[in-house]
């Protein structure tokens, strides 16, 4: 399920629209209601998927009952989307995260989000 993902970008919105993250997290969700064909938008901005779906942002503010104006705008359109339910999230767009142990990686398939997997534990031997 796709949800907004908490950050800076999230706790800007919030504070522009003069409410709380996760209030403003529930207007959206409430306002956009995703469904599960729109998972693969994880990790896109909300002004991707805005664009994508014709939903015009003056309309959705409107809805939400925000205000329209354009330093909110900017703000509300780099909101990141977010995966949630993956038992290994990636931290970028909440798909589940793949260890590779070739290259001694976590990588997210969806993403392309990597990061070194240390063996400290290991190398302690």
């Amino acid at each position: 399920m796709i949800t907004i993902k908490h950050d800076s970008n999230l706790a800007h919105a919030a504070e522009i629209a003069g409410t709380t993250p996760e209030e403003l997290v529930g207007k959206i969700l409430y306002a956009l209601r995703f469904a599960d064909e729109d998972d693969p938008y994880a990790g896109e901005t909300l002004g991707t998927f805005l664009e994508d779906y014709n939903y015009f942002i003056d309309l959705l503010c409107r809805d939400v009952n925000i205000p329209y104006t354009p330093e909110f705008i900017k703000a509300f359109v780099s909101l990141r989307l977010y995966y949630e339910g993956a038992d290994n999230p990636c931290p970028e767009c909440g798909w589940e995260k793949s260890e590779n142990t070739n290259d001694y990686l976590w990588h997210c398939p969806h993403c392309g989000w990597s990061e070194m997997i240390f063996l400290s534990e290991q190398n302690e031997d």
